[in-house]
């Protein structure tokens, strides 16, 4: 008698998790945008502008990881069709 491992498939790759991470991630940029535009912007008394401007450059990273989770779920469908 010979003994066999149990050989488990690769596991999928599910694209609806794509498209989930990517409305979670197009959520956080556009709340990145509000936050900045309701925090807001003035000049000191010195006469240095004073801003939120952290909150840009993670919106711009939040909307292309957005996008392209969306391009990968957009892939991973079309092959699965």
């Amino acid at each position: 008698m010979t003994f066999k491992p149990a050989v488990m498939p690769p596991p999928r790759f599910d694209p609806l998790q794509c498209s989930r991470l990517a409305w979670v991630l197009f959520g956080a940029a556009v709340a990145c945008q509000v936050s900045f535009h309701v925090i807001g912007s003035r000049v000191d008394a010195q006469g240095i502008l004073r801003e939120p401007f952290g909150l840009l450059p993670l919106s711009a990273a939040f909307g292309i990881g957005s996008g392209a989770s969306l391009l990968a779920a957009w892939l991973i469908r079309s092959e699965l069709h």
